[in-house]
């Protein structure tokens, strides 16, 4: 998912960074001792409020079981991508936060790891969902929350709410609707799921490219933020949305409604990498059962609303309504895709779009 807030800081080890390695340590003598002791371990993750989420929950936790210290790489997933292809064969980085998508790219060059779930205490509370296996069968990430890409509106100038994807099309919505453009990270498992809203499948997307071309849209988005910008200016009024921008827009006050659509809402996650040849290998496995832990994922799900991987998760009722999938929803409710297949089809996708969308040659 491309985030806005998510830009890589020009030194890695951030102020809050420097907190999390001594959290403990700078209280007495012998909390530093133990926490030198236990070794050092440099997570790749994100920065902005994904960070802050990443930070008050699985750092915070692995911290406080191990007594370990935790030097941050920020980074936007493309960049982590990056930084482990060039130091291939010696990382410097022991686990990598990575979202879908772009994780199945780092599988299939080789970058991560293989996990063993019997060394990971936490995992036996994991849902399927949540741990992602590549073809062969052995998992090489685990989710650590789930967000969903559906629809807002604007309550107060939209008097017939949307409840299917279908109706983005309806003519009173002409010219006042946003959707994803495919520069976005998200754009194509929900591309994916237009192809089966409109009776085709991953190697049958014509009728979701017609339809593409007669909806009325005000513009498309390329970041998240941008999405925000767009509804919040009047331009758009309804459209594709990402579930925590939509409710962020309702916590300044503004009239949006997020909607889980009958189709059901495409599913997105964040997940966590095991580094290939991980110099600290024992410590990021530590590290991994720390984030789909309780106490781990509480972080994501106070800062962002993030569904949580992890069964024995428990979301507090402020938080409920604000899930992806809906205050009565579930994992059931979540379309997952299939990204080693989008990954495979996404390049002539987006040559389709271009052109028959978009009109460009």
């Amino acid at each position: 998912m491309d985030r806005t807030d998510d830009r890589p800081h020009p030194n890695p080890l951030t102020r809050r960074g420097f907190l999390s390695l001594c959290a403990g340590g700078l209280a007495s003598g012998v909390g530093a001792s133990r926490a030198a002791a236990q070794g050092q371990l440099t997570v790749a993750l994100y920065g902005g409020r994904f960070g802050e989420g990443i930070r008050d929950g699985s750092i915070k936790a692995f911290q406080q079981a191990t007594g370990g210290r935790v030097l941050e790489e920020q980074g936007v997933s493309t960049v982590t991508l990056g930084k482990l292809r060039q130091q291939k064969g010696n990382p410097a980085i022991d686990v990598a936060w990575i979202d879908g998508g772009v994780s199945e790219l780092a599988q299939a060059e080789g970058l991560v790891d293989a996990i063993d779930l019997g060394a990971l205490p936490h995992a036996k509370d994991l849902f399927p969902e949540a741990i992602h296996k590549d073809k062969g069968g052995k998992v090489f990430a685990l989710s650590g929350g789930f967000y969903a890409i559906g629809m807002s509106y604007n309550k107060d100038t939209i008097k017939t709410p949307p409840a299917s994807w279908k109706d983005l099309w309806r003519p009173e919505y002409a010219g006042k609707v946003t959707t994803a453009s495919p520069v976005n990270a998200t754009w194509p498992n929900w591309f994916a799921h237009m192809a089966t809203v409109f009776g085709g499948n991953l190697d049958n997307v014509d009728a979701a490219l017609n339809a593409m071309k007669q909806l009325k849209v005000a513009a498309y988005w390329d970041a998240a933020g941008q999405s925000d910008n767009l509804f919040q200016s009047g331009e758009a009024q309804v459209g594709v949305h990402i579930h925590g921008n939509s409710w962020g827009l309702r916590d300044k006050g503004l009239p949006f409604v997020f909607v889980v659509p009958a189709e059901g809402v495409v599913a997105g996650d964040i997940r966590v990498h095991l580094v290939k040849g991980a110099k600290n290998r024992d410590l990021a496995l530590k590290y991994l059962d720390a984030v789909i832990s309780p106490a781990g994922q509480k972080g994501l799900l106070d800062y962002l609303s993030l569904g949580p991987g992890s069964q024995k998760a428990e979301i507090p009722p402020k938080i409920r309504e604000r899930m992806p999938y809906g205050p009565t929803g579930g994992m059931k409710n979540l379309v997952i895709p299939d990204w080693f297949a989008i990954n495979e089809r996404k390049p002539k996708w987006i040559e389709r779009w271009n052109k028959e969308v978009l009109g460009k040659a």
